[in-house]
Formats: structure tokens, sequence, C-alpha cells
């Protein structure tokens, strides 16, 4: 029995932990390319579960068709958000830039209560009470949806900024800003990318938050201290170690869940604090 249930947590931390992966970069590249700490990540993930509901749920559209548009809608918000607020902090002090973001979250929380309350809400769709018995191994089938997009959305970003001319470009501009520019390389646009694509990995994983569980604003305090240990344990800007650090989190999360389920909360505390004292620039500190 006590096999099945490790088998079980690691095949679940797995899936958990891709989407932590996911969720983490979003925040990383952003932190790692245009040096700004978005606080308001998880926010914007929840403030995007909220708009795929009621596209479900007042327009009756397919979540396989809203999702998609969500995301991209996030995309364009966060290229003009970048445009017309955002940019003017490039090159002032850190304060400044968490001051704004924070300013951000508290705006986006505050409407969000107003606005949808306390209530709790949840995608359903067909597979949200659907799982599948594997030999005494129980997956949900809402989990391992999750975890699979995840895993290949993760993928194409990863050839996205290895691969493409765009993401290289980015990647310069993360090394040295002033030395891509002496290449001809536009950096404000390349900020402007990179903190498009941060917002658009916010909006699918707050889609994916609310396939997987109930939510309401609340939820965007939790969730902001994940993307922080991603970041913190990974490398802030680096793409490896995102994937890394999340399937860290997401296996000690589901393991500790099962043996010891009073103590999860703390596992995405103490990864931030371990790494910190340990190894501050965390497992990969690169873009």
């Amino acid at each position: 029995m006590t096999e099945v249930l490790v088998m079980q947590s690691l095949i679940t931390g797995v899936l958990l932990g891709t989407f932590y992966a996911l969720f983490g970069l979003g925040l990383s590249i952003v932190w790692g390319i245009t040096g700004f700490v978005n606080v308001a990540h998880g926010a914007f993930a929840v403030l995007a579960a909220y708009v795929a509901y009621f596209m479900v749920s007042i327009f009756q559209m397919d979540l396989v068709i809203s999702s998609p548009l969500v995301v991209l809608f996030f995309l364009a918000f966060g290229y003009f958000l970048f445009k017309t607020l955002v940019r003017a902090l490039i090159g002032k002090p850190m304060i400044n830039t968490l001051i704004f973001f924070f300013g951000l979250f508290s705006l986006i929380y505050a409407i969000s209560l107003v606005w949808f309350g306390t209530t709790f809400r949840m995608l359903i769709t067909p597979l949200t009470f659907a799982g599948v018995n594997i030999h005494g191994i129980v997956l949900s089938l809402p989990r391992f949806t999750v975890g699979v997009l995840s895993a290949i959305l993760y993928a194409l970003s990863a050839w996205f900024f290895n691969k493409t001319k765009i993401g290289k470009a980015i990647r310069a501009t993360a090394q040295s800003k002033d030395a891509a520019e002496l290449m001809g390389i536009d950096t404000i646009s390349m900020y402007t990318v990179a903190f498009g694509y941060g917002l658009a990995m916010a909006a699918f994983s707050g889609i994916c938050i609310g396939i997987l569980e109930s939510f309401n604003p609340e939820a965007m305090m939790t969730l902001l201290p994940v993307a922080f240990a991603v970041c913190v344990l990974g490398g802030y800007g680096s793409i490896r170690g995102s994937l890394v650090a999340g399937l860290i989190i997401g296996i000690l999360e589901s393991i500790v869940s099962v043996f010891w389920p009073l103590y999860r909360a703390a596992v995405v505390s103490m990864a931030i604090i371990f790494t910190l004292l340990v190894r501050p620039r965390g497992i990969f500190g690169e873009v």
C-alpha cells in the first residue's frame, strides 16, 4: 500500500511540477529579462480564470475555444500595459517597480472582491470528476491533462527562447542591454514581448487552476509564493531552472500532502528559505 501511495505521489508530483514550472517561468522570464518583479503575477492568473469562467458560463463558449482566446487577450494586454505604464519604470530603482506592481496587485484584488465577491467558482469540464485506476494508482484526468498541456507549452517556450531569432534577441537583451543595443536589437521591444509572454503564461496557469480546483480572489495571494519559489529555486530568468524547480516543488508537495498533509503549505516557504540560505542565485542562476 505504501509503495502505491509513493508511486501515485511521484506521478502526481511530476504532473503538478510541470504546471508549476510553466507558471513560474512566466514570472521568471519577466524578472530575468526586464528586472521587474511582477508581484501581480498571481493576480493576473486568477483574473484570467474569472474571464474564462464567465466566457463559459455566460456566453456558453467551449473551454477549448475560450482558453486560447483568454491567453491571447492577456498577451495583448501585457503588450499594452508595458507600452503605456510599465515602460516608464525602466531604469528606476527596484523599490519603485515593487511599489507599482504591488499597487497593481492591490487594485486587481480589490476590484475582484467587489465584482466577484468571495464565492468559490470552478471551470467544470466533462473531465472534472473523471479518473483512471491503474493497478491501484489513481490518476485525476484533469490533473493529467493540465500536466501534459503544461509540458507541451513549456517545451514550445524553451524552443522559442533558444531557437528563434526573437527568442535569442530576448536572451541577449537579458545578458547585456547595452551590448544588445550595439548589435541593433530593439531592447524595448524585447522587454515588451517578454512582459506579454509573462502575462500569457499567467493566464494559461489561471485557467488550469480553475480546472483543477475552485477559486476566489483569495487565490491571488496563495499562487504568488509558488511562482516565487520556482524563480528563487531555479534561478530567475533560467528556463531549465524553472523546470527543475517546478518538478522538485511539485513532487515534494505531493509527497508531503499524502504523508504529512498539515505541512503541505510549508513546502513552498521552506524551498524559498533553504535556497536563499544555501544558494541565493538558485540552481541555475543564469538566463
